[in-house]
């Protein structure tokens, strides 16, 4: 599976999410010192602009873990560093790859695709044939 743009899923009540975290709140969820998650940057993206990457220092951590250590709807996010700790800004839901539900939806109500147009765009290369009994 590779990652599409999708454009057309902004209607999901989970496509923004803000948590804020303490910078020990933090610091005990990602399993890393209060210091090293003061340190923290994105190094890496993908190629749909999801985090790839984070170093805290000389530490690494990949935005998957990241995602998934913070409860996360998806490793599309900023970081805001605040005072008292960290903002993290999220857009989206799910990993990324493959067939986006409210995108599929968004797709067939407001361009009027087909099942075959939408199952096309999220998964490139993909053949229609009939199968007999």
């Amino acid at each position: 599976l590779k990652a599409v743009s999708c454009g057309m899923d902004k209607h999901s009540p989970k496509y923004e999410q803000k948590v804020f975290f303490s910078w020990d709140e933090a610091s005990k969820l990602l399993g890393i010192t209060e210091r090293e998650v003061r340190l923290v940057r994105i190094t890496k993206y993908t190629s749909g602009d999801r985090v790839s990457q984070l170093k805290f220092g000389n530490r690494q951590m990949s935005g998957g873990d990241f995602r998934n250590k913070l409860g996360l709807n998806s490793s599309a996010f900023e970081i805001d560093k605040q005072r008292n700790g960290i903002q993290v800004s999220v857009s989206g839901y799910g990993h990324g790859v493959g067939m986006c539900q409210y995108g599929a939806d968004g797709y067939a109500r407001e361009k009027g695709w087909n099942f075959k147009r939408i199952l096309s765009h999220y998964y490139k290369g993909v053949k229609f044939t009939r199968i007999k009994y």
